[in-house]
């Protein structure tokens, strides 16, 4: 019994050639070529008109844990108090943890808003200098978004001068905190083209977050002495109004502390420093990118002309070409 020759693969037309394929990819070099010529281009325009950033870091660390700190002590004031009937408000977040909340917020963006020379760098492309006053000035690109979105029925929100409420995105977007996760250490950045007004910029943010936590801090102080003053008139037990007395030694010593100029919650490690050099954008990447891109392209391309060139040459009537392999193995069976 004549046993049947095995079949070849089924979808033989089907099979692709890989080495065939990157053959008649690379005869088609010139359009590869010129497609990453022009993306090279490209990238070395975009890096000639390029705004060129520096980036300023501030390295804080909470306060030495010998200094007692006014905020914490309330917590542990707390549990004493309980025990001789005086109820003082919890502060159970750290202090550092404020610190470190506190950097996007909308009252530290408000008290940096009223600094006018800072917005007038931050929002350098809104001030007109002959009106003394931030206008609007709508690009052709925001405009096209804009009438973009009023034809989709998206909210188009109008112009308004810069505030606490903007300042707090630009807070959001170009200040970046990192944590070190080995070290009680937290990196503040900041980019900006001009790095003297990077390294002002952080410290501008640190002197107002901390001066917000010193005001903070002894508000909360006073009114804990006040209450404690009122409570050692009443109480008469001599136990009770000695732990009292205790307690507002306590808080005096916490509005001392608070009222000197030694940091409350965070103190410098090192910085602000800024950048030797740009950071942004970075050149080689730039380069790489664009010519990868530039290959990509041009290979797809190289693939789409052959494509194309093949159909041209395929016969009118549409029968499709068969491989001379394929009819080679007919024959042989």
């Amino acid at each position: 019994m004549n046993q049947a020759a095995p079949h070849p693969s089924l979808n033989r037309f089907d099979e692709i050639n890989l080495v065939e394929l990157a053959q008649k990819v690379l005869a088609r070099w010139p359009i590869i070529v010129s497609c990453m010529a022009f993306a090279l281009l490209a990238g070395v325009l975009s890096l000639r008109y390029a705004v060129y950033t520096y980036t300023a870091e501030l390295k804080v660390t909470p306060v030495q844990a010998a200094v007692q700190n006014p905020l914490s002590s309330l917590g542990q004031l707390s549990g004493l108090a309980s025990l001789v009937g005086v109820s003082l408000p919890r502060s159970d977040a750290p202090p550092f943890f404020l610190y470190v909340e506190s950097v996007a917020s909308r009252p530290v963006a408000d008290e940096l808003a009223m600094d006018s020379e800072l917005m007038k760098v931050i929002f350098r492309g809104e001030w007109d200098a002959q009106a003394n006053r931030f206008v609007e000035r709508t690009g052709w690109m925001e405009s096209m978004t804009n009438k973009v979105k009023a034809l989709l029925g998206l909210p188009v929100f109008p112009w308004t001068p810069p505030d606490g409420a903007r300042l707090q995105l630009h807070l959001r977007d170009w200040v970046q905190v990192v944590e070190d996760t080995r070290k009680p250490i937290v990196t503040l950045r900041y980019e900006h083209q001009n790095p003297i007004f990077a390294v002002d910029f952080l410290k501008a943010l640190d002197r107002t977050i901390d001066s917000q936590l010193r005001r903070k801090t002894l508000a909360r102080v006073n009114e804990n002495i006040d209450y404690l003053s009122q409570q050692l008139t009443t109480v008469r037990l001599a136990e009770h109004r000695q732990a009292i007395i205790g307690m507002l030694s306590e808080q005096e010593k916490n509005k001392m502390m608070a009222s000197s100029n030694a940091p409350v919650a965070a103190e410098t490690v090192s910085g602000p420093t800024s950048s030797f050099r740009p950071t942004k954008p970075r050149q080689f990447l730039v380069i790489a990118g664009a010519l990868f891109a530039g290959l990509l392209l041009g290979t797809i391309a190289a693939l789409f002309w052959e494509w194309w060139s093949s159909r041209q040459r395929a016969p009118q009537s549409g029968i499709v070409p068969v491989p001379s392999s394929f009819v080679q193995h007919k024959l042989e069976t």
